[in-house]
Formats: C-alpha cells, sequence, structure tokens
C-alpha cells in the first residue's frame, strides 16, 4: 500500500512474503504492447497559483497532523487542505487549452481513444465534452450513472469496439474491471499520485487486440 507503511506491514504480517511478481516491464512485448509517452507540460493561471500557495502555507502550518490519529482534527483538516491543493493541479484550467491542442489536427483519427478526467470537479469532464463535440468527434462518457444501467453500459461499449464511437471520456470508472483492448490511445487529463492508478491505467490501453502494434500515452502535466 503506497504512502501506507502500516498498513504494508500489516499485510506482509498476516500474508507473508511476495511469492510472486510481474512487473509492467516484462508485460510489455508479451501480454501486452508497447507504448509511446508523451507529456504536454502547463502552468497554473495566475488565480490558481495564488491560491496553491495560499493552501500551501496552511498545510505547512498544519504539518505536524500528517503524523496524527486520521480521527483527530487536526488531521482531518490537514488532509483537506491537501485535497484542495490536489484539485487545483488535477482541474487546472490550462489542462483543456493543451487538450484543444491536441485535437486540432486535421485528418486526426481519434477512434479507440479513452480520456481520463479528474473525479474532483465534474466541469472538466463537461469541458472535455463541449471540446469533443466543437470538433464533431463521436463520443460518449462514462461515469456512475451510466455503469449502472448495463443494457445502456454494454451497448456504449459494443459502439466503441464497432468504431460508431471514437472517444469514451470519464472520471475513474475506466481504472479497473474495463475491458476495451482496442483502445490505442489515452489522454490523462488527471490522475492521482499512486502507482496503482497508474498501471490500472496503462492497462486499458496496452492490452493486445488484432492490428494493434503500439499504443500512445498522452500526459498532462502542470
Amino acid at each position: 500500500r503506497q504512502y501506507d507503511a502500516d498498513g504494508t506491514e500489516f499485510l506482509f504480517q498476516y500474508f507473508g512474503k511476495v511469492v510472486y511478481e510481474f512487473a509492467l516491464d516484462k508485460a510489455i512485448g508479451n501480454c501486452l504492447v508497447p507504448y509511446n509517452y508523451y507529456t504536454h507540460p502547463l502552468y497554473l493561471t495566475m488565480d490558481e497559483s495564488e491560491l496553491f500557495t495560499e493552501i500551501t502555507e496552511k498545510i505547512k502550518k498544519l504539518s505536524y497532523a500528517a503524523t496524527m490519529h486520521k480521527s483527530s482534527d487536526e488531521f482531518k483538516l490537514w488532509s483537506n487542505y491537501c485535497i484542495q491543493r490536489r484539485r487545483i493541479i488535477e482541474t487546472a484550467e490550462n489542462k483543456i487549452l493543451k487538450l484543444k491542442g491536441c485535437l486540432h489536427k486535421e485528418q486526426a483519427d481519434f477512434s479507440y481513444t479513452l480520456i481520463f478526467c479528474s473525479d474532483k470537479d465534474p466541469e472538466q469532464l463537461e469541458q472535455v465534452n463541449d471540446l469533443l463535440n466543437h470538433y464533431h468527434i463521436n463520443y460518449h462518457q462514462i461515469t456512475g450513472e451510466e455503469t449502472t444501467d448495463i443494457k445502456l453500459l454494454n451497448q456504449l461499449v459494443e459502439d466503441y469496439n464497432s468504431g460508431i464511437l471514437q472517444v469514451l471520456t470519464s472520471k475513474r470508472v475506466f481504472d479497473e474491471g474495463f475491458n476495451v483492448p482496442q483502445t490505442r490511445t489515452a489522454y490523462i487529463l488527471a490522475s492521482n499520485t499512486t502507482e496503482k492508478q497508474w498501471i490500472q491505467r496503462l492497462g486499458r490501453v496496452l492490452r493486445k487486440s488484432p492490428g494493434k502494434d503500439y499504443a500512445e500515452i498522452h500526459d498532462f502535466i502542470v
């Protein structure tokens, strides 16, 4: 458990040592395809930067609370500030402008593409959907609402696999238990800092499929 040394130690004490590992670098070329990785650096706006600095100062003043019990008021306040600061990074306004630059390509094929948005603010997903509408790219979002309707979800996956839908947008629904091996491209506008989520998201894009030799990952980095 990343960032949780106590939880990790508890698991080792209960289950014993790791019995088998199959790292991502071994999987690529075996059961996963290789990928090209593109980074899209960007800056916070002036307002975002000022708010980021303001919250950072509050986090510094409460830094002692990081080691306190999770039920304590001090830890809850410190944790809330950390989430607020993370939200600024995940929902940075300039990510939409960067994505617009990626989508503004004549004759580009956006078939079999996933776009991962932040789950901390629904506005980012709405802005991405508006962009896709603007460029006349066939898409559909898959959120908790769509997954509760199994018939609708199966139809969306079928339309995506057949090429009727070019792009699927979502917040965290794609992270696990979602099998669309035809996917060739992923745009990661927002993600948390855990290696687990990164590997899960790669797993959505790197699975082998007929005619698919490699995948492409676009990462938007503040």
